[in-house]
């Protein structure tokens, strides 16, 4: 915040740190951008567009930065799910592997962060797992419909992608 305020001396910065399903009833005034990395899959699909409609009246900015995955939707013990899961977690622990830290850290990492969603998204229903990771023409498709024709694609692109895992980065912005 000091960073920023220290940039644009004029101007109001407010920084709301939370669960964004935990504050959109209490926003009550104008928010110029709205940013949630790696943190707006923590809820379904029905929950995500209730709380960007809510949104909508008090932001002229939503920027997105999400895993592009297929684990909101299909159903626990399909394949569709399973396929995704190992699809989307196994790259990235390959990832982590590849790094140069002890095999203690590494498997300490997976362990106490990864694999609690990987067994959550794998064994729990919907509405009760912790990730629910969409698909960018998911999210597309949602943004469209809760913020409607106020607002629109202002940015589409992918921030890192291989053969099994992209990272996606979307910014919709009201039209004036």
């Amino acid at each position: 915040k000091k960073i920023v305020s220290d940039a644009f001396p004029d101007t109001r910065i407010t920084v709301e740190s939370c669960r964004i399903q935990d504050c959109t009833d209490r926003i009550d005034r104008k928010f110029e951008i709205a940013m949630s990395s790696l943190a707006y899959h923590h809820m379904p699909v029905e929950d995500k567009r209730a709380h960007l409609v809510r949104l909508r009246p008090w932001i002229d900015h939503f920027l997105l930065f999400e895993m592009d995955t297929d684990i909101d939707t299909p159903d626990l013990f399909s394949p569709t799910l399973a396929l995704a899961v190992y699809q989307a977690y196994g790259r990235i622990f390959d990832r982590i592997y590849a790094h140069d830290s002890s095999i203690e850290v590494v498997n300490d990492c997976i362990d106490s962060f990864l694999m609690t969603e990987v067994v959550s998204i794998l064994t729990e229903p919907r509405g009760e797992r912790s990730d629910y990771h969409m698909l960018r023409e998911q999210w597309l498709a949602l943004f469209a419909e809760a913020l409607g024709p106020e607002f629109m694609i202002r940015n589409d692109l992918s921030c890192y992608a291989d053969e099994y895992l992209s990272l996606i980065g979307l910014h919709y912005g009201r039209v004036v």
